[in-house]
């Protein structure tokens, strides 16, 4: 898994909820255009694919810059929340969707799952 910085701009309102929607399912937000997802290569892929169909050359601007284990100890962070972090291990345990993980919310404002939760369908997750 990498960690990628993906940064997006819109001049259309409607497109770029739906920007942000997807991508809350696929990492988190640290800036209001800017989200740090945790990925692995097919989920990666994923990803652009379905961004792509929200897209319109010409108007939008979407960026994707990988991070690698190499160079994310040199990221600095002058506010804002903590840099993403792939867990350095996953146990998976099918439960109801009730549960608090700190990797899984729940957006109170739409009912959609974020973070890891979402990419791993709900399942709880232990950090080891």
């Amino acid at each position: 898994m990498l960690l990628y910085v993906v940064c997006y701009d819109t001049p259309c309102d409607k497109r770029r909820k739906k920007i942000a929607d997807l991508l809350e399912g696929y990492g988190h937000r640290v800036q209001y255009s800017v989200f740090e997802c945790v990925l692995p290569p097919n989920k990666y892929q994923e990803l652009k694919k379905r961004l792509r169909k929200r897209y319109k050359a010409g108007e939008d601007c979407i960026r994707f810059y990988p991070i690698s284990q190499h160079t994310i100890g040199q990221v600095e962070l002058w506010g804002g929340p903590p840099l993403a972090q792939e867990p350095s291990s996953v146990i998976h345990e099918h439960r109801a969707k009730t549960w608090k993980c700190p990797f899984f919310r729940r957006d109170a404002r739409c009912g959609s799952q974020t973070g890891f939760g979402a990419i791993f369908g709900g399942q709880k997750q232990y950090n080891v």
